[in-house]
């Protein structure tokens, strides 16, 4: 089950967003073409271009912050010892969690009720704007799989260091 899972977020975190980005490069390219050298500008390009844009962005960003590969300021952070890094990361975490849970409603109220559709294309918004709902699902799932890492490393460090207080009581 753990590689299913492992494949299907590859899939979504990785190779969806690179099939973006070449699409959205070809496009970019083609678009150039026709308009520079054809004179004959394409009109669908930028729709294209933005779609494969926000997808790239939005099914990265989970990727990205399971990874940490996200921009930061550390300088507190990284001057505390491991309990307080722990604390910290997990009051972030939650804040995230929290954050992504608010976000749930008007997701959803947005994908249903929006009806408008692009100028050239002739496509609905939701279309450009789904992977947000995905977006927020997956941030839900890893910002609860990192508090659950942090809260169980807490317990153990409390657990040593209940242990180790009973063996120095017993000396």
């Amino acid at each position: 089950m753990k590689r299913v899972i492992k494949i299907v977020l590859s899939i979504i975190d990785i190779y969806l967003p690179g099939i973006c980005f070449l699409i959205m490069f070809i496009v970019f390219i083609t678009s150039i073409f026709f308009r520079y050298v054809l004179n004959d500008p394409i009109m669908w390009s930028e729709e294209v271009s933005t779609m494969c844009y926000i997808y790239i962005a939005l099914l990265m960003a989970p990727y990205v912050y399971e990874n940490d590969k996200f921009v930061s300021f550390a300088m507190v952070y990284d001057k505390l010892n491991e309990k307080g890094q722990t604390i910290l990361r997990l009051v972030g975490n939650t804040i995230v969690l929290l954050t992504f849970i608010l976000l749930i409603r008007p997701t959803y109220i947005f994908l249903t009720t929006f009806k408008t559709v692009t100028l050239v294309l002739r496509q609905p918004w939701v279309l450009m704007f789904w992977p947000f709902s995905v977006m927020v699902i997956l941030m839900l799932c890893r910002s609860f799989y990192k508090i659950y890492q942090d809260a169980e490393l807490i317990l153990k460090q409390k657990s040593s260091a209940l242990c180790k207080n009973t063996e120095e009581t017993k000396l």
